[in-house]
């Protein structure tokens, strides 16, 4: 099983992200974030080998989070998700595995 954290400062975004997850087969939730500074605390602690966070939260926000995260762990993949499109600015300088669209978002 792979252990996923997701991270999203709304309430309804993360829950559909969590739906995600749990209707995935081999995906674990490992557990939930508000923010980037939750996200980057939580990776070693609740051992999460795929973090799915929200690009734009208050604090640091995803894009610095995933900086870190990534630096940090290299073998931590980290899937950002936007309302914008695609960006890949943000894969190729933060690190990030790949953008997604949160309309894209669907346990189905």
């Amino acid at each position: 099983m792979l252990r996923v954290l997701v991270v999203d400062d709304h309430p309804a975004y993360r829950a559909v992200m969590r739906d995600v997850v749990q209707a995935t087969p081999g995906l674990e939730l490992a557990g939930e974030g508000t923010s980037g500074e939750e996200a980057i605390e939580a990776v070693k602690r609740l051992a999460a080998g795929v973090v799915i966070m929200d690009k734009r939260m208050p604090g640091i926000g995803g894009l610095a989070a995933c900086r870190a995260i990534t630096q940090r762990d290299p073998g931590v993949a980290v899937i950002l998700c936007s309302v914008e499109d695609h960006d890949h600015d943000a894969v190729n300088a933060y690190g990030a595995a790949a953008v997604i669209r949160k309309q894209d978002l669907s346990p189905a």
